[in-house]
Parts: structure tokens; C-alpha cells; sequence
């Protein structure tokens, strides 16, 4: 059954999280267990549970307003198993796709749309490269040729210099009577 990307894209903030509450919260229960909550992190995990009742299934997908363990090594409890009910939603509303070698949302408006929380690494779909191969080979010739070009030029122009009698680096231009289109810099003398 597909769902929106809106839905998707919430699912996974509120994955992202919870997981970062129960991360907190297994940390603290791991040293203290009976020890009591704070009220804020009451108020964020009850917001977070009604967060993520959309994405439950069963009984855990109640219409009033989810009630809190009162102790952090209950929270983790709690947290676990809405995380797995999390993980099920996913689950069943996701396919791997092995072209881009990534999970995909099954998402209504048939376009591929990776599951973001996981990072994927898209592999890059080969395309027909052939129109581009040809293309490149076609720019290397015209760069060759225009090296080419430019090296025999400049050969030419050194044997001519040569057999005109003037020395290496002189400019057979200087005493032509034509305009030059590009500036050159004058020294007072």
C-alpha cells in the first residue's frame, strides 16, 4: 500500500527523534532505573509517542493521549517498542531497489525516494554512454589538432624569422603599418 512522501518524510523525523530519546534515556536508565523523570523529557516523549501513533498498528494506535512510564528505565521500555513499531511501518511501506542498491518509500506518486535516515550511497545508474564516449573523443581530436596546429605555427614562424635574419624573440611585426587590435604597453623613450 503506498503512501504520501509528506508521510514518509514524517515518519522519519519522528524515527530520528525518538531514537535520540531513547539513546538519552537507555544511557541514564543503564546507571539509575527508578529514578524519576524530569518534566521536560516528560513532555518531549509524550509528544514524540503522539508523534508517531499515525505510524503504530494494533492497540498500541489509541485516540487519547499517550501516557508516559514514570521512571527512565520504563520510558526506555517504552520507547523500544514504539521504535519497533517504527520499524514495521517502515518495513512494510519500503522495497529494495537494486538498481540504486538502496531501500525505496513505496511512495503514491511513483517516483523512487530512499529512505534518507539510512544515508544511502545512490549508486549511479549506467547510462548510455556511447552518444558521450563519442562526444569526448571527438573534443580530445579538436584539442590535438588545435596543439597541433599552434606547435607548426610557431615552428613555421621561427624558420621564416631565421631565414629573414632576425634573432630569437623578435617581433616580425614591429614595422608593420598595421593597426594592432589588442593594447600594447609603451615605454617613455
Amino acid at each position: 500500500m503506498p503512501i504520501t512522501a509528506r508521510t514518509a518524510a514524517r515518519h522519519e523525523a519522528v524515527y530520528l527523534r525518538l531514537q535520540a530519546l531513547l539513546t538519552q534515556t537507555q544511557a541514564i536508565a543503564t546507571r539509575r532505573p527508578e529514578a524519576l523523570l524530569p518534566e521536560a523529557t516528560r513532555i518531549l516523549a509524550e509528544g514524540l509517542l503522539f508523534d508517531a501513533r499515525p505510524f503504530l498498528s494494533g492497540a498500541r494506535r489509541r485516540r487519547d493521549w499517550p501516557a508516559v512510564a514514570v521512571d527512565q528505565a520504563g520510558l526506555a521500555v517504552q520507547l523500544g517498542q514504539v521504535l519497533a513499531g517504527l520499524d514495521a511501518f517502515e518495513i512494510a511501506h519500503t522495497s529494495w531497489n537494486a538498481k540504486l542498491a538502496c531501500l525505496l518509500w513505496s511512495v503514491s506518486d511513483a517516483r523512487d525516494l530512499p529512505v534518507r535516515r539510512l544515508r544511502p550511497k545512490l549508486a549511479v545508474v549506467a547510462a548510455d554512454n556511447a552518444h558521450m564516449r563519442l562526444l569526448r573523443d571527438k573534443l580530445a581530436r579538436r584539442i590535438d589538432e588545435r596543439a597541433r596546429g599552434t606547435y607548426e605555427r610557431g615552428y613555421r614562424d621561427g624558420q621564416l624569422q631565421a631565414r629573414a635574419g632576425l634573432g630569437a624573440g623578435a617581433d616580425p611585426d614591429a614595422d608593420a603599418d598595421e593597426p594592432q587590435t589588442y593594447p600594447r604597453l609603451r615605454l617613455p623613450g
